[in-house]
């Protein structure tokens, strides 16, 4: 087995012998680990931007205790990937191919160190423009990162997708804390009252997206045949 190692701010990323034989992948990614600045490691599927200076885009999957990378369809990676941005598909701490706590992505500081280091990746393969996709809890560390990551000199999110964010998004940070222009709330009618409670929060850019046939976090997906489709579009509006 042959191993490549390279050097990445606040962390590593190693590249390897896909050993995912078998199962569904993005078209054009490579497998990569990336180390956290806590010496966890993620593995993840990317797909390199063709051009430097494109956007990039992190999603993250649902609770890590019971879900991992293949959450996302690999129809709609493909679609992102398709508009030239960088796209960076981890399984968080804990999950997957990755080491770690589970509990700990969601649970005190160490889920913003995941994002951090798809962060990190994105930009040092030409990515700009850093947005964040995320499912269920994976909002806790979208915001964890988000608020945290700008003092650390790390950029801040050009847009946020939050899909059924609760309770748990605020886990350790509150959206008050947030400051973002370009946010999306996707959720179901039967789990509306988070979202719609963060309406008092807009600053006249944000987008609320209610689904009475919807269902949980990316399981959206098979519910909604259009949702695909709107988030793409709502982010190709923002990102060029």
């Amino acid at each position: 087995m042959y191993w490549m190692l390279l050097v990445a701010c606040n962390g590593g990323v190693t590249q390897g012998e896909d050993d995912t034989a078998g199962v569904e992948r993005p078209d054009g990614y490579s497998l990569v680990q990336l180390e956290t600045r806590d010496g966890e490691t993620l593995e993840a599927d990317f797909m390199a931007p063709l051009e430097t200076d494109r956007p990039g885009v992190v999603l993250l999957h649902m609770n890590p205790e019971s879900n991992d990378r293949t959450n996302w369809p690999v129809a709609f990676v493909n679609e992102l990937s398709e508009r030239n941005w960088g796209v960076i598909v981890p399984d968080r701490r804990g999950a997957g191919g990755s080491t770690g706590t589970a509990t700990d992505a969601f649970l005190g500081e160490a889920g913003r160190y995941d994002v951090e280091a798809c962060v990190n990746h994105l930009l040092e393969n030409g990515a700009r423009d850093i947005s964040l996709v995320a499912a269920s809890n994976g909002t806790t560390s979208a915001i964890d990162y988000a608020v945290w990551g700008p003092g650390e000199g790390l950029p801040a999110p050009l847009a946020m997708v939050f899909m059924t964010g609760g309770n748990y998004t605020e886990n350790n940070t509150e959206m008050s804390a947030l400051s973002i222009e370009h946010a999306l709330f996707t959720y179901s009618t039967a789990e509306k009252g988070w979202s719609e409670m963060r309406t008092a929060l807009d600053p006249g850019t944000w987008q609320f997206n209610e689904y009475s046939d919807g269902d949980h976090g990316t399981r959206m997906f098979e519910a909604v045949s259009e949702f695909s489709q709107e988030v793409e579009d709502w982010l190709a509006t923002r990102l060029g």
